[in-house]
């Protein structure tokens, strides 16, 4: 049964078109940012950058990592002979995957505290 036609079926769908959120991605942003001509405007904007390019390279490195593990770790449990070979699987994943993160936060407190002499110069 299709809805009739007329002005008030009209203004109900006036009133849902408003109602829809626009989509995000259809729209352009013309917003720019200001570039410096003379040098940065930020003191600091190009090592921030720098320690977050690399921070955002390690971890999507480490997930992709961790999400292989996991993946394996799911494909042992289901094909386990038994319930004591599950749970062994599913403790040695805890484990590995404690030690893991544990490495993994090392290595990004590694970059910070690598980048750190560069921030202290630069606020200084």
């Amino acid at each position: 049964m299709t809805p009739p036609k007329g002005p008030a079926s009209s203004k109900t769908e006036e009133l849902l078109q408003d109602a829809t959120p626009p989509d995000p991605f259809s729209q352009t942003t013309t917003a720019k940012l200001p570039v410096p001509t003379d040098g940065p405007s930020l003191p600091g904007f190009e090592a921030w950058c720098s320690i977050v390019t690399e921070c955002q390279h390690e971890m999507a490195s480490f997930v992709a990592e961790r999400l292989e593990k996991d993946r394996e770790a799911v494909r042992d449990a289901l094909t386990a002979k038994d319930p004591t070979e599950a749970f062994t699987v599913q403790a040695r994943w805890l484990q590995q995957t404690m030690q893991d993160y544990t490495v993994e936060m090392s290595k990004i407190l590694g970059i910070c505290t690598k980048h750190r002499a560069v921030r202290s110069s630069i606020l200084h």
